[in-house]
């Protein structure tokens, strides 16, 4: 499943969050009000779901700035950012890639999210 909220701590932030069993669901028409793009994928063999790739290719993000994050057990990000990047145009943004171990707390991932989200949007 595809998660899409705004951020609760900014309305310019859009958050696509994926799981296990993935499947696009509507997307927002248009993503011109945000300006900062989190993606949160669970890291497979150090790349990104397929279904992200689909979401990329069929979504665009020129000109914004994208903060890929990664959940996992024991494996690295790899080069799943770096892959994800090649889809976008230039004008994107791609911040590095952040893992986030699923031993994690929520105020933990929180804290990462509010800073990593003020960097973005400087």
């Amino acid at each position: 499943m595809i998660v899409i909220r705004t951020s609760p701590f900014a309305s310019r932030v859009l958050i696509f969050s994926f799981s296990k069993n993935t499947a696009i669901v509507s997307l927002p028409e248009n993503l011109e009000q945000y300006d900062v793009i989190f993606i949160g994928y669970p890291i497979w063999h150090g790349q990104a779901p397929k279904i992200l790739y689909m979401l990329l290719e069929n979504v665009d993000v020129s000109g914004k700035t994208i903060v890929p994050f990664c959940t996992f057990m024991s494996s690295g990000a790899g080069s799943s950012a770096d892959n994800l990047a090649k889809l976008t145009e230039d004008t994107t943004v791609w911040m590095n890639v952040t893992r986030i171990s699923n031993h994690s707390t929520a105020e933990e991932i929180r804290a990462w999210a509010v800073s990593v989200q003020a960097e973005a949007m400087k």
